[in-house]
């Protein structure tokens, strides 16, 4: 099913509101929330990554004005490096769909601040766990590795305060991968049945209330 709109002009009160406006919308396809939140993860990951390429070629080059002083910055442990690059990507991926299933949620964007609040608490209790966890090898950070919303960041502490078996390390990142799908399919259905709705801001129970009613 497909809705097409061509070429729509509207005057209300004597004032132009549409001029020759063109839109399609289709049904069963939940490709919009994907792309788009893919597109950003990439493009922001790339822009961290051109900023840290630039000034480490930078501070090498000038790496004698500066007395050395910030070769420990700089020299990162491998394990900890490709635990940021891996976990912390697709970390962002995964926050990046809540947040965008969130935001489909309201239509004004005075509504957003609320809408978005929970998790936000949610990431900032995940952040000072994770931080707590460099003076100690506590069993809270274990436990944080192992939940998505914090693995991005406790496994990052963890890997520098202790030693991860390999197997435990694709078991957490799996938990990861199938979190994200989970959000992807879940979200983009909210997304398509929540995003034509105009007026007051639906609040999550009903939006899996929406998406059942319509699987």
């Amino acid at each position: 099913m497909k809705l097409e709109v061509i070429n729509l002009t509207k005057t209300f009160q004597e004032k132009q509101v549409l001029n020759n406006i063109s839109f399609s919308v289709e049904s069963g396809r939940a490709l919009g929330l994907l792309g788009k939140v893919v597109a950003s993860t990439i493009i922001s990951i790339l822009q961290v990554s051109i900023i840290m390429i630039c000034g480490f070629i930078s501070y090498n080059i000038n790496k004698d004005a500066w007395n050395n002083s910030l070769d420990k910055i700089f020299d990162i442990p491998q394990n900890i490096l490709i635990t940021f690059i891996v976990f912390g990507g697709f970390g962002y991926l995964f926050y990046a769909l809540v947040f965008a299933v969130l935001g489909a949620l309201v239509s004004k964007t005075e509504e957003l601040s609320q809408s978005l609040t929970p998790i936000s608490i949610i990431f900032i209790i995940a952040f000072f766990v994770s931080i707590s966890g460099l003076n100690s090898n506590s069993s809270l950070l274990k436990i944080a590795s192992f939940v998505p919303f914090s693995s991005p960041m406790a496994m990052i502490t963890r890997q520098a305060v202790e030693t991860i078996p390999m197997i435990e390390v694709i078991i957490l990142f799996s938990i990861l991968l199938i979190s994200i799908f989970v959000a992807g399919i879940i979200g983009a259905k909210i997304y398509r049945l929540s995003t034509p709705i105009y007026g007051n801001p639906i609040n999550l129970k009903d939006a899996f209330k929406l998406t059942y009613c319509a699987s």
